[in-house]
């Protein structure tokens, strides 16, 4: 309710030019006939497909952001096997590769194989790649964006029966080989030692501060060993660690207080803004995407969400048009 009429008129003028009205709109709500567009709805269903390609059971307890988190974070941790990498080894790694039997160099040899040659590497990598469970999730990925795989194929009739695992990063299209460990378990799964190597050979991959340490109120220093620093990453507790003469960050987004990956919540967040945004714009102004059928009446085009080759479009099958809204973030 204005009580200022003045102020209500220019805001009708303000309205009126900014829609550009250039003929007459038939008189029915546009709210009403834009109910079927839902840009989160479909952004759902595209995930609900991908997730159901690989075998994944959809908890009905998901929403529609939940689905497309979940579908994110499932294929950071499936790493993307469409492009060619360049492999970079370790130093340590190379020192101690010959003392490995033959079969853990052949499988060392074909996963670099199939990296440089855009094969995928899923034979290798653990039972659970495709748990959405929280708790059995790969932590040390989610906070430091490193990746493990088996040395040896996998077998769904069968348990491994290797113990060595093959750890590495990825930033941009180079895969870096750290180093081949025993399997850990429980509350062994952060270890020092792989940053270490990391530090030593490619210190731009971790987020390292010189001179600081962290300390308690009273200002004693907080010495945190490997299990307590996991134990806090499987709580969901961002925390800086005690490493040399100063103090490592999380590699990448940390992970959030629900256990879920930093990262696959800030794409997660990020997409669906920007979907919103978009719908916004498309119920804002619908007249400048009316055209006139061949009737005479307008129709409202109702835009469905699709996403090809990795950028979002706005498509209208029956009008024949496509519009680009925007990029999806890497993964």
């Amino acid at each position: 309710v204005f009580e200022n009429k003045w102020l209500k008129i220019q805001l009708e003028r303000v309205w009126k030019k900014f829609v550009r009205m250039e003929s007459p709109m038939p008189n029915f709500s546009i709210r009403e006939e834009r109910k079927k567009m839902d840009f989160h709805h479909d952004l759902a269903e595209i995930s609900s497909r991908g997730l159901k390609r690989l075998g994944i059971q959809i908890s009905p307890n998901w929403d529609n952001w939940h689905l497309y988190m979940n579908w994110v974070q499932i294929r950071q941790r499936r790493l993307d096997s469409l492009q060619h990498y360049q492999v970079v080894y370790s130093k340590e790694l190379r020192q101690k590769i010959s003392d490995f039997s033959e079969n853990d160099k052949k499988s060392i040899a074909d996963i670099e194989n199939r990296l440089r040659n855009a094969e995928p590497i899923t034979d290798y990598m653990s039972k659970l790649i495709n748990s959405p469970s929280v708790k059995k999730s790969d932590f040390l990925l989610k906070a430091w964006n490193i990746y493990h795989l088996h040395l040896e194929k996998n077998n769904s009739k069968k348990k491994y029966t290797n113990p060595l695992l093959l750890f590495f990063q990825r930033k941009g299209n180079v895969v870096y080989f750290i180093d081949v460990q025993q399997h850990p378990y429980g509350n062994k799964w952060f270890s020092r030692e792989l940053l270490e190597i990391v530090y030593d050979n490619w210190p731009e991959l971790v987020r390292y501060i010189p001179n600081m340490k962290p300390v308690l109120e009273s200002g004693a220093s907080v010495n945190l060993t490997d299990e307590q620093v996991f134990e806090l990453m499987k709580n969901g507790v961002t925390t800086i660690v005690p490493f040399r003469d100063g103090s490592l960050l999380y590699t990448s987004g940390g992970i959030a207080a629900s256990g879920d990956g930093g990262t696959a919540v800030f794409i997660a967040d990020k997409v669906w803004n920007a979907l919103s945004l978009c719908q916004i714009r498309l119920n804002t102004n619908p007249q400048r995407y009316c055209n006139r059928a061949n009737n005479g009446a307008y129709r409202i085009p109702n835009y469905k969400l699709v996403l090809e080759d990795g950028s979002f479009f706005a498509n209208d099958k029956q009008r024949k048009e496509k519009l680009f809204l925007f990029n999806e973030p890497k993964i």
